[in-house]
């Protein structure tokens, strides 16, 4: 509830990563974490959880505490979530592999690789400047990290086609903005959803 009345916040929402969206994406949708943890509402969540007792404060919850610990590492770690889609039911929610929809999720941020281990079984496939894991042989869900500037990285989600094209993308010329991506990047200069 409180992360949707931050929407209300009126920040500059700034990403050098549109240029990894897809070209013709009939969905796009996103957060940025960085200037709502900034901002007054993220600094309210803030001291609210932690006002939260702990298990160890003799308040019966086991998931407390790692569920607390796990949302503060989310917004510690995590600048900008967002998701860009052709249409149709994301890769991740289809019934099978013929009815998956091509889309990928951007996700900025600072990500320790010992965090990110148990997504990664396998060992990584070098494509230009990423890891490439496909996260179950089976399926073609693709999980790519890439190094940003800094302490930084990116990590993209999708289907193998739509993760390798968005790195194919990356550093680029980008094509002419669709009118949908046009009133994204016009959104997120002003808004945080």
């Amino acid at each position: 509830m409180l992360w949707l009345a931050a929407a209300a916040v009126s920040v500059s929402a700034q990403t050098n990563s549109w240029e990894l969206s897809q070209p013709g994406a009939k969905l796009l949708m996103g957060i940025d974490g960085k200037s709502l943890r900034e901002s007054a509402v993220g600094q309210s969540i803030r001291e609210e959880m932690k006002k939260i007792p702990s298990p160890a404060s003799g308040v019966p919850s086991p998931l407390q505490a790692p569920m607390q610990a796990m949302a503060e590492g989310l917004i510690d770690q995590v600048d900008r979530v967002y998701a860009s889609s052709s249409g149709g039911a994301p890769a991740v929610f289809a019934a099978s592999s013929a009815n998956k929809a091509p889309f990928v999720l951007i996700v900025e941020g600072r990500f320790p690789m010992e965090q990110l281990q148990p997504f990664l079984r396998e060992t990584p496939r070098r494509y230009r400047d990423a890891d490439v894991y496909r996260i179950n042989p089976a399926d073609v869900t693709t999980f790519a990290v890439i190094k940003a500037d800094g302490d930084g990285s990116i990590l993209l989600l999708g289907d193998e086609k739509s993760v390798l094209a968005a790195i194919d993308r990356r550093g680029g010329a980008l094509v002419p903005a669709s009118p949908l991506l046009r009133r994204a990047q016009k959104l997120a200069a002003t808004h945080d959803f």
